[in-house]
């Protein structure tokens, strides 16, 4: 025995007897090894440190307690609110003083909490931790209990879920006996259901020879929704069980009923993975005639499924409960049954779902049904209905229990002939669905050809494809049932993936009735490495480790797992070396295989799989256990032997030919008749994907290290950090690490250590490569280069250079005779359609589409020409042909003539042809009348859809502009643009006067209303577009809505939802439709504490449907980012704030995950950069960096989650429910603080349009989730995806639109709708966002295409109100315990004090310009100047011509025509798009009409555990104790793809430029050249209007709305930082005359508040601050500086410092209020109720000073030097003059305090 310990880790490299000493042990600086490899002697010392006492078993239920009795069995129940504290902390070097029965009067720690201490245990016993410490209770570790606590905690939960669930179940029952249709048959059924809960045991074993599990998984029998309803594969093989005892008193022996292993193993036999015993007998019997049916049922993806083989017929069936079942049909199973019949002979055609089953009614029924079928088609039992479900589900419950009951009194004497399942317990009851699931590509493949030799009793079955005859004595063995030796498990260390034998859950798992994870890789021993059995006629099977029965107390005991593995081992071992152990030939070719990759010349001994020749020492190595590489790869990498070289004799023998004597050292020439070859090395004949793979791959060789595993390792840096010469040392290290060669030409591979020439023999003369090139073929890096597909030629350009060889691509190309093409220096050489060619494909025509439109016209016409055709059906619309044919249109318009002669000579359009294209005219309707609904009703059946629907309007800008349309129903011209719809002219000259005409108001906006089929890869429809001015009012577009939503209803449209962007208007729109319905639904949700806190939802009913209000998630995540990089507002909550500037201090750090972009000049609607800063990948950087920004973590997720509640495509909509009402909550909570604090809500808590987008989207949601469970589901569950209903659809719309023509008019908007929906379609085809999500400042992302990760079946199951009550109460806790995080304690904001003052707020006494706040929350969509708008208001105005010289005349002109051409050209882009296709349009709606039916018919069964409420903790610590990372794991799981794969993944920090392509001279599209045009005009005019004289009422004119852009106040930076400076003058001037008027005292310092710039104000420092009527003179700490920049809604920008009190907008202090002497406190008055600090937002007036000296801190504030108290002391006595000044800057009018021009 040898035992190495050291403090980084533990190596035993046997496991003899050792005894675990405490004192060389604990205390000893050693670390705890993994799970998966902790020695049995330290895993056995673990679980008696940790074990509960026996005295205290008895105040825990046991395990055979009756079902009622348990239920009523007093367990504390366990928290909602895990604690925030580290783990750590939990465990203390205390010894235990306090007793664990106290433990039994106090709630369970988080299941949360729970693991993380399970987690840590281990290395807390090591550290010589030796209680643990209840931090909930006693924050002062004065309570010390025994380690046991974690152990017991554990069994209390295990408890109290077994409890959960049986009351679970007893509700159920209870309620279907209050079912009023029942039967008396039927209520007999539930009542003896109840009756048996009195006497069966509520956890009791359930072990039949085949079955291994609980009592607790009856309790799935009891529900109808979600996982808990779902049976298990141990319930289906227990009924399986059942139908096969009925088989036996029937005696009907044609028929088999097989369980689920069955299933199992024929998929194993079909792969060539061995067939077991059972698979055979069955196959002959059905070869024989004995078995002419055969009943299985397997899993497809998640949903049971009945499979039937009728061998007298030939066909395999199957059925299937789903309404729609083909898109789930068992192919694969099907196909495998196939095969495996027909290797006995028996011939099977697979058929459809042609097995009679019924329609389950809900998503996880599958089970109960597939049972069904078999009793049905076996025993002639009634096909089960829909209506029946529970009453079926009870029926099994009591057969079950029955046989389980009488099995305990020994009352079955006889068992089922099926019975004899062929393994063992627990290897049953270890396979989980994910095994079951599991689909292999090579399911029919892998079936070989070979013949059999013939078979003998107790060996495995290697193929199907020949089956002998079975001698009678065969088979009487194979009849014997069969026992899957344990030993077949794979070693740990030969195991993929970490081992599940965690700690203290293993039996915890089959007490929860759960499923064994399926990362486990002992958990299928049986299917790992395919099944061999034992060779003999043994009669007893062995009984394994890992089944066998441990008494009760043993088991109690066993917290941290088993140790059987270990035992195995040790058993394995003592028969190794005692020559009784039974090698498995498979095993000992897999452990050498593995071996040989490890070290290619490591030798071996004969019946032996424990010791290894080391190719270096030339040292037998022992392995440690059988069948172990783990140890032997370890010992090969730390080997210093250096006899790697030598050959050893075995090597000589085989290269020389010669032998060597054995008892003498002399050689001696053997001769044999072999000879000496070249090695051929590998090629197809030894595998055929050796082509594939040479005809695929370019690199020259494989098997050398990755690149930046070898960078980190010599340099410690990335590979792509490396210069060019590092680069190229690590190339050289990779290359000399290669392993082989490819020889392309010759298609072989060779090693690198290849021996060159091999021996072969006359009776072999066919060589086959050396064994360094075989050890290549099974070399794992090799293995998995051979399963690579091969790359598609259109992606060969993206091959990585490294591996393109150009020298020899060269010469390839000159034995071609390519190389004139590749290396002429000249083209003129060449011919010219050589060089037009040469020039297409390198680019130099990319951009000339008008030349490559005419060289594609004329070969589509020779084309026709070739196939005798004529030019009918000629494709203009060809994108490739779009510019050509628009340069013709312009021929055709300018010059029929002309065009005429051109036609003649190359491919042109009919003058008719254009003609038709002139006046075709759009699809929409250009007013909202009964055609648009018509139209949206036949789309819709086109669809076959008639559920809900979304309905959604938004704005955008338009070129306000009148065009003239031709109508050819109504055969008459029409101007379009006017707000009042089109106008009919008859002339131009009426035209022209409509025009011209004032009254006749142009749109500056088109509302567009969109409808969206809530399911995923359907397009929008797009009902109307409407044109509008800019100043309507809630009054003026509510009619139109109104119109619409009302026209839909009335033409049969069931419109669900209403949704709108999040400004004022829309919101407003939305309310008074709500008020004006027909009546309202009313929903509430009772407050968990206080009646304040309930919430009501109210749904509109307008024309008998249900209509919810609701506002676009995404508008409400940039509203909340808005809001936080707001300075007129101090985001305040209990002792933290949320500021700006902690946002971009992280973007600048190293390793951020924002760009810099996303926070400095940024985009407010950039969808990117909000996803960004609320992604849990930010919060995690924060909580990482910067944990005491408590204000900045709580506000991210809080309103972070909110959006994603609606965006979120995987979570059920119970956690959405949980995560809407936690934000409510929340936000009320942090109302109410604010109120009790004297805080105005309006400066310190989120805006009020904010808070109103909160509550629509909690409402709204809430409201969908009901309407959807209580209107839309019926007897088939319709799926909710929220994300669909916002107004991503319209902003979709404008988005392709403008991709066409980014300044459209009116008519060119409805030309382009139809080219835009297909535009659209195309992006659901894709099904993603439609922007990189990593892009800066791209404005809108659309996500809502994206249907990654979309669950129907989770969102198809939607909470009962009870649900969402409980739900309710955790959302609450959750919200309590983000507050007190804060540092408040939330039971204080719950009550009303009445002793508590809240004072008033302090903006409402102050009204003066350098407070008043106009920076609104509401933003466009446009920019409200609009290029192309301002440069036709140019264009049309006539003065501007005056004065002008004739070089500047020239100048405008030309430009005015450039606009004119613009304008031209946008024309001519609507007027050339393609025609409507019929076929697409056909193909589209068929496409979307399968997704539709896909999403609505095909719903399938929930097996997924539900998520588990997990609320946070409360209470305030120590930053040291803290631990957020809950938090980061809440949102990891909920977040969008989008802000996962969009934030920042490099380390290091670049600068984002910010300059775009405005510096490039030449525009790049239409809307950079009006941008050009436009300054071009304003350079003119400003050079002629600054010589030129002007009157003050032009200035004035020119300086409001009418002026142009040079007069607006913005200006160039230059001019803005002169008026900035001018303004802070200002400032300041203003600043000391009030204080000088009031007559302040100390006015030398009050005037600029000390700040110069000698000494400017920076973040952190302290100042004298002034709060009137708060809290008067005080101390202020700097905690953020605003700036505001020049015009009336220009924003406060935040920055670090400022060298001007005149220069800032608001100040951001804490607030320390004056006590006596010099001392100040941190907690003011205001807040002294709440014990919260106190922040302000002041004025820069009310910033009286900087403090002359850095005030000292203490425990409770501040302590101010002797100077600065005698300064404070003044303030404080003149504290009415201070008001007084206050007082008058407020004044307005004639009586303002006015600065003196001079």
């Amino acid at each position: 025995m040898h035992l190495v310990s050291t403090a980084d880790s533990i190596e035993v490299n046997d496991s003899d007897n050792i005894v675990f000493l405490d004192t060389e042990w604990i205390g000893k600086n050693k670390t705890f090894p993994p799970r998966a490899s902790i020695p049995e002697f330290i895993l056995t010392a673990y679980t008696t440190a940790f074990s509960v006492p026996s005295s205290l078993k008895n105040y825990l239920p046991h395990s055979k307690t009756t079902v009622l009795e348990f239920i009523e069995f007093k367990l504390p129940s366990q928290t909602a609110t895990p604690s925030f504290i580290n783990p750590d902390t939990w465990f203390s070097q205390d010894s235990p003083s306090s007793d664990l029965a106290l433990l039994l009067s106090r709630p369970i720690p988080h299941a949360y909490l729970l693991d993380n201490l399970k987690k840590l245990s281990g290395q807390a016993w090591f550290d010589a931790r030796l209680s643990i410490t209840d931090c909930r209770f006693h924050s002062n570790t004065t309570e010390h209990f025994p380690l046991s606590a974690l152990t017991l905690w554990y069994e209390l939960q295990t408890a109290s879920s077994a409890q959960r669930h049986w009351a679970q179940s007893l509700n159920w029952l209870s309620t279907q006996l209050k079912r009023p249709e029942l039967t008396a048959q039927d209520r007999l059924v539930f009542e003896e259901s109840r009756d048996r809960l009195s006497y069966l045991p509520y956890d009791g074993d359930v072990e039949t020879k085949g079955i291994r599990c609980r009592t607790l998984e009856f309790t799935r029998f009891f529900g109808q929704l979600g996982e808990a309803a779902w049976l298990s594969r141990d319930l289906l093989d227990l009924a399986v069980e059942h139908l096969n005892r009925r088989l036996d008193v029937t005696g009907d022996t044609c028929v088999f009923i097989g369980n689920l292993l069955m299933m199992q193993e024929i998929r194993r036999a079909v792969k060539g993975q061995g067939m077991s015993k059972r698979v055979y007998r069955i196959g002959k019997q059905a070869s024989n005639g004995d078995i002419t049916k055969v009943y299985l049922i397997t899993l497809i993806n998640r949903h049971w499924v009945t499979i039937c083989a009728d061998i007298s017929s030939g066909l395999v069936t199957y059925g299937d409960s789903l309404r729609h079942p083909q898109q789930y049909e068992p192919h694969d199973d099907m196909l495998s049954i196939k095969k495996w019949l027909s290797s006995f002979g028996i011939h099977m055609q697979v058929e459809g779902a042609s097995l009679p089953h019924g329609v389950q009614p809900d998503v996880s029924s599958c089970g109960v049904f597939a049972l069904n079928m078999i009793s049905h088609a076996v025993f002639k039992d009634v096909l089960l209905k829909s209506v029946d479900v529970g009453i079926a589900r009870a029926e099994w419950f009591n057969t079950l229990t029955n046989n389980y009951l009488l099995s305990r009194n020994d009352s079955i004497a006889t068992t089922s002939r099926n019975e004899h399942l062929d393994h063992t317990a627990e290897q049953s009851s270890r396979m989980n669905l994910d095994f079951l699931c599991r689909r292999d590509e090579s399911v029919v493949s892998g079936l070989g050809c070979e013949d059999l030799e013939t078979l003998e009793p107790g060996t495995m079955i290697e193929s199907l494809s020949v089956l002998p005859d079975v001698t009678p004595s065969s088979s009487a063995n194979l009849d014997q049932d069969e026992d899957y030796p344990m030993d077949e498990t794979p070693s740990k260390h030969d195991a993929q993936g970490e081992p599940a034998d965690d700690l203290m859950d293993l039996d915890q798992t089959i007490q929860n009735g759960t499923e064994v994870p399926t990362n486990s890789p002992v958990l299928f021993p049986l299917f790992a490495k395919g099944y061999r059995p034992t060779i003999g006629n043994s009669t007893a099977p062995k009984k394994s480790a890992m089944t066998r029965t441990l008494p009760e107390s043993e088991t109690s005991q066993l917290v941290v797992g088993t140790s059987n593995s270990a035992q195995k081992d040790r058993r394995a071992r003592a028969a190794h070396e005692a020559g009784t152990f039974e090698i498995k030939p498979a095993r000992e070719r897999s452990w050498r295989r593995g071996i040989s990759e490890i070290d290619g010349r490591a030798q071996f001994r004969d019946n032996n799989v424990m010791e290894v020749l080391c190719s270096k020492c030339r040292k037998w190595y022992k392995v440690g256990a059988v069948y172990n590489k783990y140890r032997y790869k370890e010992h090969f990498n730390k080997c210093k032997g250096k006899l790697g070289n030598q050959r050893t004799m075995d090597e000589l023998k085989d290269s020389f030919g010669v032998a060597f004597k054995t008892h003498r050292d002399e050689l001696v020439e053997k001769k044999v008749d072999v000879s000496k070859v070249a090695c051929p090395g590998l090629s197809k004949d030894d595998d055929e994907r050796i082509g594939h793979y040479l005809r695929r791959t370019m690199a020259p060789g494989g098997g050398g290290r990755a690149l930046h595993k070898l960078a980190l390792e010599k340099y410690d840096m990335k590979y792509s950090e490396l210069d060019a010469e590092e680069q190229e040392v690590i190339d050289n290290m990779q290359v000399d690490g290669h392993l082989w060669r490819n020889d392309f030409r010759r298609g072989r591979v060779y090693a690198l250590k290849c021996l060159r020439e091999i021996i072969v023999s006359a009776s072999k003369p066919t060589p086959s490569a050396c064994r360094q090139c075989q050890l290549v073929l099974v070399h794992g890096g090799f293995v998995r280069l051979l399963q690579k597909d091969a790359t598609e030629d259109k992606n060969l350009i993206f091959v990585n250079h490294r591996y393109r060889d150009p020298v020899m691509g060269e010469k390839y190309a000159n034995t071609l005779g390519l190389r004139e093409i590749l290396t002429s220096s000249s083209e003129s050489n060449l011919s010219m359609f050589l060089r037009y060619a040469i020039g297409v494909d390198n680019g130099t025509y990319a951009d000339n589409k008008i030349l490559s439109g005419l060289v594609e016209a004329c070969m589509m016409v020779e084309d026709k020409k070739k196939r005798g055709v004529g030019m009918q059906g000629f494709r203009w619309g060809n994108a490739k042909l779009a510019d050509y044919d628009r340069m013709l249109h312009v021929l055709y318009i300018e010059s029929p003539a002309a065009y005429r002669h051109f036609a003649k000579y190359l491919p042109a359009r009919t003058e008719r042809s254009f003609q038709i294209m002139e006046g075709k005219a759009p699809k929409m309707p250009m007013a909202i009348r009964d055609r648009s609904f018509e139209l949206v009703s036949q789309q819709l059946e086109v669809l076959c859809y008639e559920g809900p629907i979304s309905l959604s309007w938004d704005d955008t800008k338009l070129l306000p502009a009148f065009r003239l349309f031709w109508d050819p129903d109504r055969k008459a011209h029409f101007l379009v643009g006017a707000i009042e719809g089109p106008i009919c002219v008859a002339d131009p000259e009426m035209a022209r006067a409509i025009a011209d005409d004032l009254s006749h108001v142009l749109g500056t906006k088109v509302r567009l209303f969109c409808l969206q089929i809530p399911l995923a890869g359907v397009a929008p429809i797009m009902v109307a577009a409407i044109p509008i001015s800019d100043n309507l009012d809630i009054l003026e577009l509510t009619p139109l809505s109104t119109k619409i939503l009302y026209g839909l209803l009335d033409h049969g449209i069931h419109v669900v939802s209403c949704c709108c962007d999040g400004t004022e208007t829309e919101r407003g729109v939305q309310r008074l439709i709500a008020q004006n319905a027909d009546s309202q639904l009313i929903y509430k949700i009772p407050s968990p504490a206080d009646p304040k806190y309930e919430l009501e939802i109210i749904v509109a009913v307008i024309r008998g449907h249900p209509i919810i209000m609701i506002q676009d998630s995404l508008h409400a995540r940039k509203t909340y980012r808005n809001n936080l990089f707001s300075g007129a507002r101090l985001l305040a909550f209990g002792n933290y704030v949320a500021l700006y500037r902690h946002i971009r201090e992280i973007a600048f750090e190293e390793g951020s995950p924002l760009y810099h972009r996303d926070i400095e000049k940024l985009d407010r609607q950039d969808d990117n950069a909000a996803a960004r800063l609320f992604s849990a990948a930010t919060l995690q950087f924060i909580v990482a960096r910067h944990p005491g920004y408590l204000g900045d973590i709580v506000f991210l997720f809080v309103f972070g989650e909110l959006p994603d509640a609606y965006q979120n495509r995987t979570i059920s909509h119970l956690e959405r429910m949980k995560i809407i009402l936690r934000a409510h909550y929340f936000v009320q909570m942090w109302q109410a603080f604010l109120r009790k604090a004297g805080y105005p809500e309006s400066r310190y808590c989120l805006s009020r349009e904010a808070i109103d987008i909160t509550h629509f989207l909690t409402n709204g949601l809430f409201a969908l989730v009901a309407i959807h469970r209580d209107h839309y589901t019926g007897d088939h569950p319709f799926p909710l995806l929220p994300w669909f209903h916002g107004t991503e659809a319209c902003e979709h719309s404008f988005g392709c639109s403008r991709s066409i023509i980014t300044d459209f008019t009116l008519l060119d908007f409805y030309f382009m709708i139809q080219k835009t929906r297909t535009k659209m379609h195309e992006g659901f085809l894709l099904a993603k966002s439609s922007a990189d999500p990593k892009a800066r400042a791209t404005g809108y992302n659309h996500t809502y295409m994206d249907s990654h990760g979309m669950d129907l079946q989770v969102l198809a199951v939607y909470p009962t109100d009870k649900e969402i009550a409980d739900v309710a109460c955790v959302a609450f806790e959750e919200a309590e315990a983000l507050v007190a995080l804060l540092g408040v304690v939330p039971p204080q904001l719950h009550r009303e004090d009445p002793t508590l003052i809240s004072l008033p707020g302090f903006d409402s006494l102050l009204h003066n310009d350098l407070f008043t706040d106009n920076e609104t929350e509401e933003y466009s969509h446009e920019d409200d100047q609009d290029c192309a708008a301002k440069l036709r208001q140019l264009l049309r105005e006539d003065h501007w011509h005056t004065g002008l010289s004739a070089k500047e005349d020239e100048k405008l002109t030309n430009l005015s025509l450039a606009a004119m051409s613009l304008s031209i050209d946008d024309m001519l882009t609507v007027a050339s798009l393609p025609d409507d296709d019929v076929d697409t349009e056909k193909d589209i709606c068929t496409q979307e009409r399968s997704r539709i039916r896909a999403q609505t018919e095909f719903i399938l069964p929930d097996v997924d555990v539900l998520e588990g409420e997990k609320p946070f903790g409360k209470g305030t610590f120590s930053m040291e104790r803290l631990d957020l990372g809950f938090l980061v794991a809440e949102r990891m799981k909920h977040q969008t793809r989008q802000a996962e794969h969009g934030v920042r993944t490099q380390t290091g920090m670049t600068t984002v430029s910010s300059e775009g392509s405005e510096g490039s001279k030449e525009p790049t599209s239409t809307h950079s050249a009006r941008r050009a045009i436009l300054k071009g005009i304003q350079e003119v005019l400003r050079e002629q209007q600054d010589r030129g004289n002007s009157t003050g009422r032009n200035r004035e004119a020119r300086w409001h709305e009418g002026g142009t852009e040079a007069s607006k106040a913005t200006g160039n930076s230059a001019n803005a930082a002169v008026v900035s400076a001018t303004a802070a003058r200002d400032a300041l001037k203003k600043r000391e005359k009030l204080f000088h008027l009031a007559q302040v005292p100390l006015l030398a310092l009050i005037k600029n508040a000390q700040i110069s710039t000698v000494r400017s104000i920076k973040i952190a420092q302290y100042g004298i601050i002034y709060g009137e009527d708060t809290f008067g003179v005080a101390i202020g700490r700097v905690e953020a500086l605003y700036v505001k920049s020049g015009g009336k809604n220009a924003k406060h920008g935040s920055v670090d410092e400022s060298h001007s009190v005149g220069a800032l907008s608001h100040v951001a202090v804490q607030v320390y209020e004056y006590t006596y002497a010099r001392k100040f406190r941190a907690i003011p008055h205001a807040t002294s109720a709440l014990q919260t600090s106190q922040y302000w937002l002041l004025p820069p007036l009310s910033f009286l000073c900087l403090l002359m000296n850095p005030p000292q801190q203490t425990l409770h504030g501040l302590t101010v030097s002797e100077k600065d108290e005698g300064i404070f002391k003044e303030f404080l006595n003149a504290t009415k003059k201070i008001k007084a000044a206050m007082v008058l800057s407020r004044k307005r009018g004639k009586n303002a305090v006015r600065i003196d021009d001079s």
